[in-house]
């Protein structure tokens, strides 16, 4: 028996192929995301997607915070796939796609995300391999590290933390 919906934390149904703004919930997302690990889990302890987006939003300016603190919204439906493996799953990249165009319209932004954004996030991409993994490797991306480091939170913070963000900025 095929599904096409997944059941959310909610209890509301999300059809991952025909996705509607009123599936969208912001709790939903911010439980989805306090419990998905960054890295695909390969961090020296967890630290959640939710985390992530709680920095990325912290170091933008007012203006793109609400934006940067729902850029990874999607994952809280379709999961987060390492970028190594995503660039081989274009079907993947479509359905991350209008995924992402439904939350726009829920939360009334507008796509694509504006660069400062992406550089927000890669920065962010850089502090964390540099806290939270094993080897240098971010030394060879084109970014620097913040200087304050990450100290992972647990879900549950995590979660308050994002919806914290959320309430004070819509």
């Amino acid at each position: 028996m095929a599904f096409d919906f997944i059941r959310l934390r909610s209890g509301k149904r999300f059809h991952i192929l025909k996705p509607q703004v009123d599936e969208i919930d912001i709790r939903d997302i911010a439980w989805s995301l306090s419990h998905l690990c960054r890295f695909t889990g390969h961090t020296r302890e967890f630290y959640s997607v939710a985390q992530h987006c709680c920095h990325v939003c912290d170091i933008l300016p007012k203006p793109l915070k609400l934006r940067g603190l729902l850029h990874d919204s999607s994952e809280a439906y379709a999961n987060d796939i390492a970028s190594p493996v995503k660039q081989y799953l274009p079907q993947y990249k479509e359905l991350e796609n209008r995924i992402e165009h439904v939350v726009a319209r829920r939360f009334k932004f507008r796509m694509p995300l504006p660069a400062a954004i992406k550089t927000a996030d890669l920065t962010m991409l850089v502090t964390e391999m540099r806290d939270l993994m094993r080897g240098g490797d971010y030394k060879q991306l084109p970014y620097t590290p913040l200087a304050e480091r990450i100290k992972p939170w647990s879900s549950t913070k995590a979660r308050r933390e994002f919806m914290r963000r959320f309430k004070a900025l819509s």
